[in-house]
């Protein structure tokens, strides 16, 4: 029988089982793993019976954050003179065999690069966006009244809202301050969502800069800071709910315009470019996409990006019908750059 590390029963309310949601994943959540780890998985594809993910927070007497009552040490963040500053993807990367040697490299498709492969039966459960929601509002006043505020400002009903983050599995303070809060709904209707943002961080006070940059989906609001993540309120709605990549070419250059951002606010980010060049050649149109949620609502309509990465044969599968095309690929966030 496998023995469940003993945060399993404190945030029991907070918990999913596994099975409930086994073909079901939703992008942006957490998963508990039986020793206690943390596990942020993004995307709605995965692999059978495993799931694409990073560690974030694991069981640690040295960590610096108290989850309930236990100490933990982040994978994907380090104390620095008193500043959080994030570590990069391939130390982090390195980092998940170094303290889990039982962890493998090998069975992660090429455009999951950073990314780890943990089997499904390794976790206790998961923490839904939606009831954990329910429940950090029923215990914290102040984050229930940031959720009014927003559903105020957006005239958005609760019923689209979730929250992810720490707040997901119940972390907060009296002086909670931010919230991972997750907007679901069809493209349109978060396309409206986010050009109300849009209109907010025109007022500079309202904009968020951390980690040394600028992030246009985040805001504040009322004097909190909302982290912004964007889910469609159905997974077939996701261009890369199904699918499948062959690479074509390795360490190659591209340029483009960006024609449509309709799923440039989803992980992976799914950009229309028109008047590409991809390693030398031209062409009128090609779907760009990157498999990296740190850039998500980064980049928009008339935007002019050149780019390091991959080209890749597509395949996607909708209602039974399957279309292939050629497309790019980047997996390092940094490795495009917004020219204009």
């Amino acid at each position: 029988m496998t023995t469940r590390h003993p945060i399993t029963d404190l945030l029991k309310e907070y918990i999913v089982p596994i099975d409930n949601w086994r073909n079901h994943i939703t992008d942006c959540t957490y998963f508990l793993r039986n020793d206690g780890v943390f596990v942020f998985a993004e995307g709605y594809w995965h692999p059978e019976n495993s799931i694409l993910g990073n560690i974030l927070y694991y069981p640690s007497d040295n960590g610096h954050n108290d989850y309930a009552g236990l100490r933990y040490a982040s994978m994907n963040k380090v104390m620095v003179n008193g500043e959080l500053q994030r570590v990069g993807h391939d130390i982090q990367y390195d980092n998940h065999f170094k303290f889990f040697p039982e962890l493998k490299k090998n069975g992660v498709p090429f455009f999951a690069e950073y990314r780890v492969s943990f089997p499904i039966d390794s976790f206790v459960g998961l923490f839904e966006h939606k009831n954990s929601l329910r429940q950090v509002c029923s215990a914290a006043p102040e984050v229930d009244e940031a959720i009014s505020r927003v559903e105020r400002h957006f005239n958005i009903p609760r019923t689209r809202l979730g929250v992810t983050g720490s707040l997901s599995f119940g972390v907060f303070d009296d002086n909670h301050d931010d919230v991972d809060l997750v907007f679901y709904g069809s493209p349109e209707e978060n396309k409206k969502i986010i050009s109300m943002i849009d209109e907010l961080v025109k007022i500079p006070e309202n904009r968020v800069f951390e980690f040394g940059r600028y992030w246009p989906i985040r805001f504040f609001l009322g004097g909190t800071m909302i982290c912004s993540f964007f889910c469609y309120s159905d997974r077939k709605m996701s261009p890369l709910h199904d699918f499948s990549m062959d690479l074509i070419e390795d360490n190659i250059e591209g340029r483009g315009r960006v024609a449509d951002d309709t799923h440039g606010f989803y992980m992976p980010p799914v950009l229309l470019l028109e008047d590409v060049t991809l390693a030398g050649k031209k062409y009128d149109t090609m779907e760009l996409v990157i498999y990296n949620g740190l850039v998500r609502g980064e980049y928009r309509n008339g935007d002019i990006l050149s780019f390091k990465g991959k080209s890749i044969e597509l395949q996607t599968t909708n209602n039974d019908m399957t279309k292939s095309r050629k497309a790019a690929l980047v997996t390092i966030w940094s490795d495009i750059k917004r020219e204009n």
